[in-house]
C-alpha cells in the first residue's frame, strides 16, 4: 500500500472528499516559487562550476598563441574563473537549503491530510486494514517523498544543465570529436528502458509488500507481548516477523541480483 493507494481508499466512502482528495500537485502548487528558486539557484550554481574549466581552456589558447600576450584578458579570465566556485558554491548551497526546508512543508502537509481523511472514514475501516501498513504508509512512505522534493529537482537541472551547456561548448571547439563522445551516452542511454521492463515494477511492488508485512508483524508482536507473558507461547508470537524477515530478504537479494545484471550489461 503507498500514499497514493491510501488516499484513495480512504476518501472512497466520500465522493466530495474524493474529489478533494491529497494529490502531489495539490500539494506542490502552493508552493511553485520556492520550486523555481530552487531551479534557478541551481541553474546559476551549474553555469558558475563550469566557468573555472572553461577560463583553464581560455587561458591556454590566449597564452599559446602567437604574438603578445593580452594581460587584461588574462587577467580577466582568471577572475571569472575564480569567482565561478564561490558563486557556485553559495548558489548549490541556498537552493539546498530552500529545497529542504520546502520539503518539511510538503510532508507536514501531507501528513495532516493524512490524519484529517483517517479521522473521517469509520471505525470499521481500520478492522480491515493492518496497524504496521497504515504506519508505514503514514510515516515511511511520506517521508519518502525527501529525495524527490528536496534533491530531484535541483539534481536534474544540473544533470541537464551542464552537459547541455558543455555539449555547446565542445560543438564550436570540433563537432567531429564530440560526436565521438557521444556514443558511450548513446549507448547507455539504450540500456535504460531495460530498467522498465515489468520484472522489474513487480519486484518493487513485491519489495514495498515485504516491507509492509515486516512492519505489521513487529506491531503485532510488540502489542502481544503482555499476552505472552501471561500465557506463554513466545515463539509463536515471533514466527511472523521471521517468516516475513525471511520473505524481505528473499526478495530483496532477487532485487540486488536483478540490478547487478543490468549494471553488468552497461
Amino acid at each position: 500500500m503507498t500514499t497514493t493507494d491510501l488516499a484513495q481508499t480512504i476518501e472512497q466512502p466520500d465522493a466530495d472528499s474524493a474529489a478533494a482528495g491529497p494529490s502531489m500537485a495539490r500539494l506542490l502548487r502552493p508552493h511553485v516559487r520556492s520550486f523555481a528558486a530552487v531551479v534557478i539557484l541551481q541553474v546559476i550554481g551549474a553555469l558558475a562550476g563550469l566557468a573555472p574549466l572553461l577560463a583553464v581552456v581560455e587561458l591556454g589558447r590566449t597564452l599559446l598563441s602567437p604574438g603578445p600576450i593580452d594581460h587584461v584578458h588574462v587577467w580577466t579570465v582568471v577572475i571569472a574563473g575564480a569567482a565561478g566556485l564561490p558563486i557556485r558554491l553559495l548558489c548549490t548551497a541556498a537552493s539546498s537549503g530552500i529545497g529542504h526546508v520546502l520539503d518539511s512543508r510538503v510532508q507536514l502537509t501531507f501528513r495532516r491530510q493524512l490524519a484529517a481523511s483517517l479521522g473521517r472514514v469509520p471505525i470499521g475501516w481500520f478492522s480491515r486494514r493492518r496497524t504496521g501498513e497504515l504506519a508505514k504508509v503514514v510515516g515511511e512512505d511520506v517521508s519518502a517523498v525527501h529525495p524527490f522534493i528536496a534533491h530531484a529537482p535541483g539534481e536534474l537541472v544540473a544533470a541537464f544543465v551542464v552537459p547541455l551547456v558543455s555539449l555547446i561548448y565542445l560543438f564550436t571547439v570540433d563537432w567531429r570529436l564530440t560526436l565521438i563522445t557521444l556514443i558511450p551516452v548513446v549507448l547507455a542511454t539504450a540500456l535504460v528502458p531495460l530498467l522498465m521492463l515489468p520484472a522489474r515494477t513487480r519486484e518493487q511492488e513485491a519489495y514495498d509488500a515485504a516491507m509492509g508485512r515486516i512492519a505489521s508483524s513487529v506491531v503485532e508482536f510488540v502489542q502481544g507481548i503482555s499476552v505472552v507473558k501471561a500465557f506463554g507461547g513466545g515463539e509463536r508470537a515471533h514466527r511472523t516477523f521471521l517468516t516475513a524477515a525471511d520473505d524481505f530478504v528473499s526478495i530483496f537479494s532477487r532485487w540486488v541480483r536483478g540490478m547487478s545484471v543490468i549494471a553488468a550489461g552497461m
